[in-house]
């Protein structure tokens, strides 16, 4: 477990940079810090790097006190990643030197992370818990790109990873979600691959992989959109994976072009073109398409997912008639720092042999701590151990066959199939499409709000 006094340090470095940076940008100096001491002390599990003089943590501390301070972090990053290329692009961009952080203030910073005690079973459980408390300081600001902890772990049971496998997540962000997937398999023996739009984002992915000592399995990680520009090829075709696993922004607008999505090279869109407002089916549809012939994957969305009409709804039965879904299960709602809507795990399998879906109401499956509702060791289990035994349990799960998924119409909501409620009681099934049709728009206007934000932010920039 982490010690809490080298998370009280990490945080009190945040403290230290308040009033010059904001905390997206002191993270990039912090966490690069952070790393930068973990490689110097060699405390990486499965790592062993060519560390020069120069490039010592204690060289840095050193000449902590020197004008140049910033230009000789640079030097010494420079020349970590020069002699140890698989360190290439996980250390974020930043230039140490420039002006927006003063040498006072970075002497600080560094002073600061010289008196972390490290060892290597920890470190990876110290960045994990710095990026779970950073998420729930930053709220719907930072959530976008971090998948809570116990949501992880939850998914990565769901998928069973196997000795030898290839893991994907094709939105990966910080990466703790590969992490969980891969902590499951004993003698170290399996591959990683990410991307993420995010060039920062994809930087702190390979960075938290290899604090995890994950590095000789992380074959590739790419940046980039992953509609528009795919990066993990093999012959010019998608590459293909064992397991999938992938927490993308919800209902995310915008995502691409139709004619371009009509007209993907990849065929990734065979089931029906998603609508432009909706990104949720593009994100499975991409998923579908990259896992191999015996593939199973595992993709957070909202609940919308499971009933909206038209084109999603077409998308929908085709996913169903080709026996695609295997488990549809609700989460709490308020378990993300992103938002407080409840949402879905979809179970995507290849070759299923069953052609009933496994349907799971984990709505009350929670903890209230601080605010925000987490998944205990117990919630992970009880769902873990009915999605293993795909079982029907009163009140809990339900198994439907697809003459009855018929009946409803292709709607795959949940409260159509599980019944939590007394037998007097009536599902009013208007009342809760209502409902989450209400969580929709409030995500809607989060997400414009952002985008407006971010608009008036790229102005700045470019007037500055």
């Amino acid at each position: 477990m982490a010690n809490d006094n080298n998370l009280n340090l990490l945080w009190n470095a945040f403290d230290i940079t308040r009033g010059s940076i904001n905390m997206l940008e002191a993270r990039k100096y912090i966490y690069n810090l952070f790393y930068f001491k973990c490689i110097s002390d060699n405390v990486i599990k499965n790592a062993d790097f060519d560390v020069s003089k120069e490039s010592k943590f204690e060289f840095i501390v050193d000449n902590k006190d020197d004008s140049n301070l910033g230009e000789t972090i640079n030097r010494a990053i420079d020349k970590l990643e020069k002699d140890n290329p698989n360190l290439r692009n996980s250390f974020i961009e930043v230039d140490f030197s420039k002006e927006s952080i003063s040498n006072e203030i970075l002497a600080e910073l560094v002073n600061t992370i010289s008196e972390l005690d490290l060892k290597e079973d920890s470190i990876a459980d110290i960045f994990e818990s710095l990026l779970n408390m950073e998420n729930q300081a930053m709220g719907k600001k930072g959530g976008e790109h971090f998948t809570p902890i116990e949501v992880s772990e939850l998914i990565s049971k769901l998928m069973t990873p196997k000795k030898g496998e290839s893991i994907h997540d094709p939105t990966a962000g910080t990466g703790t979600l590969l992490a969980k997937v891969g902590e499951q398999i004993e003698d170290n023996d399996y591959s990683l691959y990410a991307q993420d739009i995010n060039k920062d984002i994809s930087s702190i992915c390979k960075m938290n992989l290899i604090l995890h000592g994950m590095g000789r399995n992380l074959k590739e990680i790419e940046t980039g959109n992953v509609f528009s520009e795919p990066k993990l090829l093999e012959d010019n075709q998608l590459k293909k994976f064992d397991v999938v696993v992938s927490d993308p922004p919800f209902s995310l607008s915008n995502w691409w072009d139709k004619e371009k999505a009509e007209n993907d090279k990849f065929n990734r869109f065979q089931f029906e073109v998603p609508p432009i407002n909706s990104g949720d089916y593009a994100f499975l549809s991409h998923i579908i398409n990259v896992l191999n012939d015996s593939g199973r994957a595992a993709m957070m969305a909202t609940h919308g997912i499971l009933f909206r009409s038209r084109r999603e709804k077409t998308i929908r039965r085709n996913l169903i008639e080709a026996n695609l879904i295997d488990a549809v299960i609700g989460l709490p709602e308020n378990i993300f720092y992103n938002t407080s809507i409840p949402s879905v795990v979809l179970i995507i399998k290849k070759n299923r042999e069953k052609e009933d879906i496994l349907f799971i109401d984990a709505s009350e499956e929670y903890k209230d701590e601080r605010g925000r509702n987490r998944l205990t060791e117990d919630n992970i289990n009880r769902v873990y151990e009915t999605y293993r035994n795909y079982e029907a349990i009163d009140k809990f799960s339900y198994i439907a066959d697809k003459e009855e998924i018929k009946k409803y119409d292709y709607n795959l909501n949940i409260s159509l199939y599980v019944d939590t409620f007394e037998k007097e009681s009536k599902v009013d099934g208007e009342v809760v499409n209502r409902k989450i049709e209400e969580n929709e728009k409030e995500l809607q206007g989060i997400k414009e709000e952002l985008d407006k934000n971010l608009d008036k932010l790229k102005k700045y920039i470019k007037n500055d």
